[in-house]
């Protein structure tokens, strides 16, 4: 009897797990370099070249600002989690670690590589000296002791812009606390090595063989159930006619 009911149990997990394959979300990572980044700098300076990075120095404070171009992130993905990826590898004056340094989202979207401090396109001005934007769902990571990575959990922001800008996300990076002393510096999209980066990661559910929607959750979880419930009588029967 032991035998029959463990050759009847996998044999009903099997036809379990084939049966629930179209219901399986799978996670998937989208990682993805700016379109456009460049520093501006106080009184009226920009740069589009292999350095970005964050000064807090009176009346030289420095800004970085990203475009990031995700639209290939697939229509039906849930976004579980978006990281900013930035490799800090310099430092002058005052050691910044400790330092929180903060990324937000950008207002004013028309800025280009030859913006400045004071013009985001190097004719037309910002609204506000050192960029348009918004401190609404903004985020810090703390500048580390040592060379390397940081990361910005910036998960709101990019459920905002795949939602309301077409999946592309304009970011501004600055110190929490301007015109101290301290300049850190990263790598921008033009170094050799080190970009950027916008890491997102996203569930998909299945895609069923008709290409048609999935059902609501609500049904999926009946049907998923009743599914079970079906298999597990299926499972007694037989184990009980063969006793």
């Amino acid at each position: 009897m032991k035998k029959r009911f463990r050759k009847y149990l996998i044999s009903s997990l099997l036809i379990l797990t084939i049966w629930l394959c179209p219901f399986i979300i799978w996670a998937e990572t989208l990682s993805v370099e700016p379109t456009q980044d460049i520093r501006i700098y106080q009184p009226n300076g920009g740069a589009n070249d292999s350095e970005l990075g964050v000064i807090s120095k009176t009346n030289e404070n420095q800004r970085s600002l990203f475009k990031f171009d995700f639209t290939s992130l697939p229509d039906n993905a849930t976004i579980t989690t978006a990281t900013l990826k930035l490799y800090y590898f310099a430092y002058s004056l005052d050691d910044p670690v400790g330092r929180n340094y903060y990324i937000y989202r950008l207002t004013n979207t028309s800025w280009t590589d030859s913006g400045t401090w004071t013009k985001y396109n190097g004719v037309d001005d910002w609204t506000l000296a050192g960029g348009d934007f918004t401190t609404d769902n903004g985020n810090y990571s703390v500048v580390p002791a040592s060379y390397g990575w940081m990361t910005w959990d910036i998960t709101d922001m990019v459920d905002y812009f795949q939602l309301n800008s077409s999946e592309i996300a304009d970011l501004i990076l600055k110190d929490s606390v301007e015109s101290q002393n301290s300049i850190s510096a990263m790598y921008s999209s033009t170094a050799g090595s080190f970009h950027p980066q916008l890491v997102i990661d996203y569930t998909l559910p299945e895609a069923t063989s008709s290409d048609e929607p999935l059902a609501s959750p609500e049904l999926n979880t009946f049907l998923i159930f009743g599914g079970f419930v079906v298999i597990c009588f299926d499972l007694l029967r037989r184990v009980f006619i063969q006793v």
